[in-house]
């Protein structure tokens, strides 16, 4: 089982109790973390029996997993972003059982942030860096309402320090634009070490 899911991933969901406690209604709901204890108001999210299926399972089912996703949930997929807990209940019941992992099983829905959040990295492609102090420019980083600017004329050592680092974790769009007086010099967006742009 994992802690983060992003927004319409498929949410995998694996369990296991003694097969003598298994019943072949035992069944699997998502509720908000916001609900303590379910009781059938509200009702669950998302459901499924152990089986994989809404139709009772042939045989009991003490161990394996259970998958909600766009072919098995219904009008409710995808989750919205937030926190959830998934239950497994017994027989047909609002009746939370001792399981492997425990239940509940808490996750979260998260949106990927876009891949421009991170680092800007000054390349010089000529080997002119040492002549940082001879020649300069501005650059601009834009994301959402958030600006960041290095501010007019600044030496390209002064580009590199005060352009180190941004966040657009809440961004849709990101627009990146510089004026250098040298056409020798380029920039790179990285992310979690990744290049993304250039």
């Amino acid at each position: 089982n994992k802690a983060t899911f992003a927004e319409g991933e498929d949410i995998v969901v694996k369990f296991r109790r003694p097969s003598s406690q298994a019943t072949r209604t035992d069944w699997i709901g998502i509720y908000s973390s916001s609900v303590s204890k379910p009781d059938g108001n509200p009702k669950a999210i998302l459901w499924l029996y152990v089986c994989n299926s809404k139709l009772s399972c042939l045989s009991r089912v003490s161990s394996g997993q259970v998958t909600f996703g766009s072919a098995t949930a219904g009008n409710s997929w995808p989750l919205p972003a937030g926190s959830y807990n998934a239950w497994y209940m017994d027989n047909d019941k609002y009746s939370p059982v001792s399981t492997t992992p425990p239940s509940p099983i808490t996750f979260t829905i998260g949106t990927d942030p876009p891949v421009a959040c991170g680092t800007l990295n000054t390349v010089f492609t000529d080997g002119s860096a040492p002549n940082c102090g001879t020649w300069g420019g501005e650059l601009v980083v834009k994301c959402g309402s958030k600006t960041y600017t290095t501010g007019r004329d600044k030496s390209c050592a002064q580009l590199v320090r005060t352009m180190a680092s941004f966040d657009c974790s809440s961004a849709t769009q990101v627009e990146v634009t510089y004026a250098i007086t040298e056409n020798d010099i380029a920039f790179k967006m990285t992310h979690a070490g990744r290049v993304v742009a250039s």
